[in-house]
Order: structure tokens, then sequence, then C-alpha cells
């Protein structure tokens, strides 16, 4: 997968701006342009995790790889340090990291936590300022400080408090005093680890851990005013010489064993020493204020300036005012000073030229390599070039490459190709002269006799030499190429020949001789690729060019080579391609969008792993074939000049030769291209809708979050460690479970921006590719999206049961209307067979009997009243049944109209007085269609019974609501009847089951003489 997105990767890695990291000399500067550094920079500081840290006077700087962070003091944030100005850094035991304070204490970084402790005295006095000038973490991991005024103070990690001891326990304790007790720098004995050293305002200090006392040493300096020589800094060596620091003499020399201090004499030492750090066995870097970075031999006794210069961001005549040296454990060394902090590592110079040529001529005239071969018999290398001597010699060992003499009939020293055989015999060509073999007898060059079995009419023109595999040599002259066998002292000869469809101008312009794996040799001019076998005993040209991937970009070959593979690698100016050595068709494609760092390139070379060496207009680039990607070495290496258009050569002892001004770069490849350590990826960042993720441990150890759907906006930020060019990784992600990103695509700035994520889960995978082409560690981060609650399975399967729970009771309470509406049918159909088909039976008889007695017309008459109070009643009924079951009609106010109706029709009928009182407002009244027809009914019932029965003169009607119950009541003043012998007929049987249909309470009050009161209450 890294394969496929390779190209885009690089084009980033390439073009990445190093606006915070340029080069001075040899280091490597970091300074204002990264927004954080100060006007003064003391210590930098690699912790075990893998951060950068910073102490300035602009607060604490972190660095993860890609971007700054700065802490600064806050009074009232009790998560930041106790100063802002940081001068020196050490960790605990337990991985914590400590700062100390100019002005105001110590601070712990939690490491897991990312949280800040702060101890701004460390000691109870009244002085308002508790300087710490240093902390040291013995070899016992026991921490010890520095202070200023207060002496030595331990850390007790279990009280999580300091104990002081005073070197100078007669005098102010408390920092009041300048000077008294005030220490400097601690430092452990490297051969008595119970011994620390202390230097201070008052000179040198020995304090014994075990008796917990000191030993003071006097140095014998003094200034003027008779103050003892004040001592900054301490550092030992191994053997048994403590370095001091001092402010007025310089570098002072203290012999650990005999007690004797020594002053360095040199007049070049520069008297104010701040800090000091030994390099190697033998290098002393001195820290000195205004006069910059000193470098001290403590073999030679010599003292070397190695100031950084060219302060772009600086104000003009500002000194260095370099503070303080540190030392890393991977980054190398970094120079605190005025607005930068300065980084020196080997790396930066693994391609400084380091070897030089020397000769009669002069030496400032560039030779222009022309070749290179390491002679593995004779052991040296063998070298020619365009001007100078032409040809040189050089041992393994030796930085400087030699003139060999050469028979010369003229002035002419242009040498080049130069080949040994396989009788370890070294061949070279002349410009105008042809062939040159090395003579180990007179030790010159001198043309040969018979040693080659050509042609003196082809030897003398050779322009062109090559070795095969075997050793036997491929030579070109007068448009013939030439095989010579050496072992058998035979020679073949092929002429060159043009394609017949060539169109152009049949001129041999020669870029390239190489020999092929394959009894081949390839001529690379600029009218095409010529092609010898001795295979096919041919020459092929090939030329034909075309637009597609597939076709040569273009005959005019500007640079080519074969690698061990038997494929050729040939660059034209617009591309740089591969080419399969016997079909001729083109493999691979390489350009700038698919990681080639430059389209310029004027020298292609193959070494015996098969790395193909470019040298480009941005510096010298490598392809790892295996790997799959390229890599670039330019000044940030020590090469001279980004733009190489000088040749470069790889030896058979897999050596890489540069040529550069005045000399060449020779180089072993496996040390150039040696593996550095994995860079460690993390995540530095991590924010949930625009606010950081708030918990006990950093960023970095969180594996997974759990998030509400309401969290879905998630930004990550992440970084991984290149010591030495961080600013040119690049960064990819991938996240598993957006469909939607087909391939892993780059962050240029490693930074992702995943906004309003669905509910589900996601894997975030993050991975680095540094500027040596090494892969980061992956780091996956799973995020957990909950859905609404409405969205959960739980909520759903609710939701689908309830669905079907009240589909189910939506069927029942349908089918229990259908058989309502079944029963009111069967109801209606029931009463107009009973009622009304009974009483048009009854019509039909008495309309029948009035026929019979027509002549009897009273008794006609009577019939025929009776007839139509039948008719009366059936019109009364159906009109009952359409009021019912009509919608219209369906309110308690209707209802009670047509009860007042029906009331005043039947009062007034029998001249019954009658008072009639119902509720004026009952538009909230709702009554079912079955309640209201069985009121109605009941209400009908005891009307009628009233006014047939009760030869009443007065009646009294009240129907009144309250407390969701309906009250009726029925008085009338009439005849009244005994109740328990009175023969009961439907009238009152079917009021009484009116009521039970109502669910309401009957009660019937009468007596005979003394009327009726019928109540009936039912619920509403």
């Amino acid at each position: 997968m890294y394969k496929i997105i390779l190209a885009l990767i690089l084009f980033f890695y390439f073009t990445t701006s190093l606006y915070a990291q340029q080069q001075m000399g040899p280091f490597m500067a970091y300074g204002p342009e990264s927004r954080y550094f100060a006007n003064l920079n003391y210590s930098a500081y690699q912790s075990k995790n893998g951060y950068l840290w910073f102490g300035t006077s602009n607060g604490l700087v972190r660095f993860d790889g890609r971007r700054y962070k700065n802490f600064f003091s806050d009074h009232s944030n009790p998560n930041s340090p106790s100063d802002n100005i940081i001068v020196s850094f050490a960790e605990d035991k337990n991985d914590n990291l400590w700062m100390t304070g100019f002005m105001h204490g110590v601070t712990c970084y939690n490491s897991n936590t990312g949280t800040f402790k702060k101890y701004p005295t460390l000691s109870k006095d009244n002085f308002v300022y508790y300087g710490v000038n240093n902390v040291l973490c013995d070899t016992d991991k026991e921490l010890w400080f520095a202070t200023a005024g207060r002496g030595l103070a331990k850390y007790n990690y279990a009280a999580d408090s300091f104990e002081l001891f005073y070197p100078e326990p007669d005098k102010c304790k408390d920092g009041s005093v300048r000077g008294d007790n005030y220490l400097t720098d601690i430092c452990q004995d490297k051969n008595d680890k119970n011994i620390l050293w202390c230097t201070g305002f008052h000179g040198l200090f020995a304090f014994n851990k075990t008796s917990q006392q000191f030993t003071k040493y006097i140095s014998g300096l003094k200034y003027p005013n008779g103050n003892e020589g004040l001592l900054n800094d301490a550092e030992t060596d191994d053997n048994s010489i403590l370095w001091l620091a001092s402010f007025g003499w310089g570098l002072i020399q203290f012999n650990t064993i005999t007690k004797q201090f020594a002053t360095i004499t040199d007049k070049a030492m520069p008297l104010q020493v701040n800090d000091i750090k030994k390099i190697n066995d033998s290098i002393l870097y001195l820290a000195c204020f205004d006069k910059g970075l000193a470098a001290y031999n403590t073999v030679t006794k010599k003292i070397k300036d190695i100031t950084p210069t060219n302060y772009s961001y600086a104000p003009k005549n500002t000194d260095p005012g370099i503070q303080r040296i540190s030392i890393t454990k991977d980054a190398g060394i970094f120079i605190g000073g005025k607005y930068y902090f300065y980084q020196q590592h080997t790396a930066f110079e693994r391609l400084k030229t380091n070897i030089k040529f020397y000769d009669n001529t002069d030496s400032k005239q560039n030779k222009f390599l022309t070749g290179i071969v390491w002679d593995d018999w004779r052991k040296k290398y063998w070298i020619s070039t365009a001007f100078g001597n032409g040809i040189y010699e050089l041992l393994p060992d030796k930085k400087t490459a030699l003139p060999v003499k050469y028979f010369s009939p003229a002035t002419n020293n242009l040498f080049s190709d130069i080949i040994i055989d396989g009788k370890k015999r070294v061949w070279a060509i002349k410009k105008n002269y042809g062939l040159y073999i090395y003579d180990d007898e007179t030790k010159m060059f001198t043309t040969p006799a018979a040693a080659l079995p050509v042609p003196d009419s082809l030897k003398n023109f050779i322009t062109h030499l090559a070795t095969d595999k075997k050793g036997n040599i491929w030579a070109f002259a007068k448009n013939y190429f030439i095989y010579c066998d050496i072992t058998l002292g035979t020679f073949e000869q092929y002429p060159l020949q043009w394609h017949r469809e060539f169109k152009g101008q049949r001129k041999n312009i020669t870029v390239q001789f190489k020999a092929g794996l394959d009894d081949n040799v390839f001529l690379f001019t600029e009218n095409g690729i010529f092609s010898c076998s001795r295979v096919t005993k041919k020459v092929t040209h090939i030329f034909k060019t075309g637009l597609d991937k597939n076709s040569l970009g273009s005959a005019a070959i500007k640079a080519a080579t074969v690698n061990r593979y038997n494929a050729l690698w040939i660059s034209n100016g617009s591309n740089l391609q591969v080419m399969h050595s016997s079909l001729f068709n083109i493999l691979a494609n390489h350009d700038i969008d698919h990681g080639l760092p430059s389209m310029a390139i004027n020298d292609l070379n193959s070494d015996s792993s098969g790395k193909i060496w470019a040298s480009t207009g941005v510096g010298l680039a490598m392809f790892n074939p295996k790997a799959k990607y390229w890599r670039l070495y330019n000044r940030f290496d020590g090469i001279e000049n980004d733009y190489l258009d000088l040749s470069t050569f790889i030896t058979t002892d897999n050596k890489i030769a540069i040529d550069q001004a005045n000399g060449f770069i020779l180089k072993d490849i496996n040390e150039i291209v040696a593996t550095p350590q994995q860079p460690l990826l993390r995540i530095s960042s991590l924010r949930i809708n625009d606010s950081a993720v708030a918990g006990t441990v950093l960023p970095e150890k969180i594996k997974e979050i759990n998030l509400s759907y309401k969290e879905n906006n998630i930004t990550i930020e992440y970084a991984a460690m290149d010591w030495l060019y961080p600013l040119q990784t690049t960064y990819i992600y991938w996240v598993d479970g957006l469909t939607q990103l087909k391939q892993t695509p780059t962050s240029p700035d490693a930074r992702i921006n995943l906004y309003g994520l669905a509910p589900g889960k996601y894997v975030v995978h993050l991975k680095a590719l540094n500027n040596s082409g090494v892969w980061s560690n992956e780091v996956m981060l799973t995020i957990k999206i909950n859905p609404p609650f409405w969205l959960t399975w739980w909520f759903i399967t609710l939701c689908i049961f309830s669905l079907l729970g009240l589909s189910y009771l939506f069927y029942n309470y349908r089918i229990k209307q259908l058989s309502k509406l079944q029963s009111m049918r069967n109801n209606i159909s029931r009463n107009l067979h009973d009622d009304i088909g009974a009483s048009l039976s009854n019509i039909n008889i008495l309309t029948e009997l009035a026929k019979r007695n027509k002549n009897n017309p009273e008794k006609s008459t009577e019939y025929l009243d009776k007839a139509g109070e039948d008719i009366q009643y059936i019109s009364q009924n159906l009109s009952d049944i359409v009021w019912n079951i009509n919608p219209m009609y369906d309110n308690a106010e209707s209802l009670f109209i047509r009860m007042k109706r029906y009331a005043a029709d039947m009062f007034d009928g029998k001249d019954i007085l009658y008072s009639l009182n119902f509720p004026e407002d009952v538009k909230l009244l709702k009554l079912p269609m079955e309640q209201r027809r069985d009121l109605y009914l009941f209400f009908k019932e005891a009307v009628n019974n009233l006014a047939k029965y009760s030869k009443a003169g007065n009646a009294v009607i009240i129907l009144q609501t309250a407390a969701n119950k309906l009250q009726l009541t029925i008085k009338d003043d009439g005849v009244g009847f005994n109740f328990d012998t009175i023969k009961k007929g439907n009238g009152l049987h079917n009021m009484q089951q009116r009521a039970i249909n109502l669910k309401g309470a009957l009660k019937i009050t009468t007596a005979p003489q003394q009327g009726t009161v019928i109540d009936l209450i039912m619920p509403v």
C-alpha cells in the first residue's frame, strides 16, 4: 500500500519548507522564525519519550518533530512551569522531567499525564527570588539542585520535599546576599560516585553524599576586590581531570587526585566561559558568552573559534551570546545563544569534501573528475581528471590524491575512462592520443605496445573504454565496437549501424559507454542508444520516441547507467526512464510526481546492490529499488552545492566519488545509506468539537475514544521525531470505516480533520516517512461514535415490537368497531323488524278491519286512527334511527335539544304542565353513539310512560352534569303505582336494560297517589 502512494508522499517530502531550519556552516540553526525561541536560549534536552525540550527566557518549548509548543509560567494556572526562564533539565527515576528556573525554583513535568507541578521555592525564607541554576540526576537516580544562595538541594521522593546542604554554613542561607551559598553547577565524579563536584561564586566544593559534608578547594584566583574567582560550570573526564569554566580566567584544569589547579595559557582562550561539555576524548566545547563558541583540544592544547555565523534574524552587530551547551542522545549537540539554538551532528558533514589533489599545477583549478577505480591488487585508487596532472593515485588511508607520471608527447592532460582489466592492468584514455597503460616497473603510464590485440588503425583512436564482469575490455573507436578477450588475446569488432528509419544527423555525440551483463555494451548518445551484442553479432539502434509512458521520451540521452539487474536507466531531461536491456521496452518512469527530487539529471550510476545514484539540480539523489523510495543528499549533508553538474562514480569496493571544487568526496556507500533509527510517531493533540480531550493521560497514550453522536468533529495532530531533518518528514493516514477514501492520503501538515462523523466505529492509522526513507511505527486510534438512543438496536427493537403491538391493538380495535357496527346494524335491523315490522303488520290488520267495517263509520274511524298512531310511531322510530347514526348530530347539545322537543310534544299532547332543566354549555361533553342512543331511548320510555299512564298534571325533568357524571331526574304528580305489585311490562324492563347498558344506577321512587320519581346516574 505504501508503494502506491510513495510518489505523492515524496512530492511533499522534497517540497516541504524548511522555514525553521537553516544551515549555518556545520550547524543547523533554529531561531525566531519558529516563534518561540527568545533573545536568550539556554539548554536543550532529549527526553526518553522522544521529545526535544528547549529552555529559553521565553518559557519552556517542546518540539515533537513537527510543531513547537510553548509552556509559560502563569500564576493563576497550577498546570504551568514555575518560571519563564528555564536553564537546565534532568529526568528522574520515574521518567518525569525536571527543569530549573533562573528566578523561581523548579518544575516537575509528568511525562504520563502531561501535567506540571510547581516548586517555586525549595525551602522557606523571605527572599523574593529563588533561582536554581542546574539539576543533576546521579547514577543512583537521586536528584540534586544547585541553588542561587541556598546551597545544594536534594529531592526526597517519598516526602516530596527538599533537603538543603550548605557549602558555606556560616554565611547567608536565604539568597539575599549575592554569592553566599550560591552554586552554579553539579557533576558527579567518574571515579568516586559518592562525590559531587559543585562550582559556585566562591570557588570549587566537593560534597560527600555519605557524610553529607563539603570540602572546599582554593584556586587562588581572585578579583581585584579580593573576592574569590567565580566558577560557572564543571565537566569531568576519564583522566581524573575536572574542567572548570571561570568568569575571568577562561578554562581551568583541576586534578581530582593531586587537588591542583592549572590555568590554560593559550592567549586565544576567552576569559569568560559559562559552560563546558566534553564532545569526545579530546575535544571540549566552551560556551563563551559574547565571544561565541570555542573548541579546545585537550591533546594539542589548541583552541579554535567555531562560533556559528550569519544571524539572519538577529539585529546588526549582535554578539552570539552563547549560553550553554547540551548533548543529546540522538539529536547531537545543541548550543543555546542569542536568538538561536544551533544543532550540530556528524550527519551534517557526512558528505563534506574529504579528498584533495596535490600537484605542481594551480591547486585552485578544478580538476574535473573523469574516472576513478579501486585497484584491489595494488590497494589504491586510480583517478583520471580533465585538468591538473590528469592521472592520480590515492591510498585508502590518505586524504590527498597524488599525481602519477606518464609519458606525454604534448601538454594536454585530459584523461578519461580509467579501467582495470582481468589481468590487473590499468588502462586510461588520453584525449587525442588514445590508449595508455600503467607500467609497474617504471611506475608511470605509457602508450601500450602489444598489450592489446587491436590494430593500430583502431588502437590509436579509441575514445571509450569499459570492462565486463569477466574483466574483458570493450572499446569504441572510429565508429566500431571492439571486444578484447584478454585471456585468449583475441578481438572482435562490430561496426556502428544506424537504423534505416533514422532521419536525423548521423553524428555520434557520446554521453556514456557502459558494459552490460550479457556479453553486450551500450553506447548512449544524443541520437539514441546503440546496443552491441556478441550473442546476436549485431548492433541495434534505439531512437524511436512516443508520447505515452511506454515509449522513449527522447532520443537525446543526457545521462545513463546499467544496474546490476541489467536494466538501462536513462535520462533525457524530461523524465527518468528504465528500459529492458534486450527487448528495449520501457519498464518504469520516474519523475517529480513519482518521487524523483529533480528532473535536471546530469549523471547516473548504479552500485553493487542495485541502488541508483543521480546527480541532480537539487543534490545527490539515491533510489532504493527494494524499498521503492528516493532519498536526497544536499548541502545539509555537507555537499558544497546542491546543483551537481559534475560526474559521480561508483568503485568496486562500494565507494561513491562525487566531484567537487578543488577535490572530491569519497565515501563508503553503506555508511551513507546506513539505516537510522525508526522515527517515533505519536499523537500530539486530540480535539473533540474544537476542545482538547480532557483526561489523565497525554493524547499519545490514548488508544480508543468513546463519544456521543454529538461529539463527531475530531481533529488529530501527530508527529514523528527525525532528529536531523524533522521538517522533511512526510505523513500519511487512512481511516477504516470511511469507505470513500480509496487510497492512503498524505497529510502535509500532520493534521487530520474528521468532521461530521456518522455513528459507527472508525480506526485511524497514522504513519510517517522520514528523510532517510525509514517508516515510523504505526499508530492506531479507535474512534467509536455512539448513535442517539433512537438509532440504537434496543430502541429500534422496542419500536418494532411497539409497532407490532399497536398494530395488534389497532386490529383488535378495528375488529371491535366492525363488531359494534355490525351489532348496530343488527340492532337497527331487529328494531325495524320487531317494532316497525310489527307496526306495519298491525297497520295492515287495522286497515283491513276498517275496510270490513266501512258500513260502520264509527268503528272504521277508530281502526284508522289506531293505524295512524302506528304510522306516526313508525315515522318517529325511523327518525330516531336516522338521527342516531347521523354524525352531524354526534354531540350532547343535539341530543338534549331532541330530548326537550320530544318531552314538549308528549306533554303538550296530554295537557301536562312541565319544566325542563338542561345544562346550557355542553360543548365539552362527549357521548358515544351507543351511549347517546341508550340515553335517548331511556328518556323516551320514561316520558312516554309518564304521558300515558301517570295522569299527572305537572312534570319536571332535570338533567345535570358534574364530576364526570350525568344525572337525569324525571318527576310527576300523577297516580303513581306500587312498584312491588305492579306487573312489569316491556317499558319498565327496557328502562332497566338501558340503565345497565349505560353503566348507570337507576332508582324509581313511587307510591299510589304519590307520583313517581325516576333517577338515573351514569358516567360520562
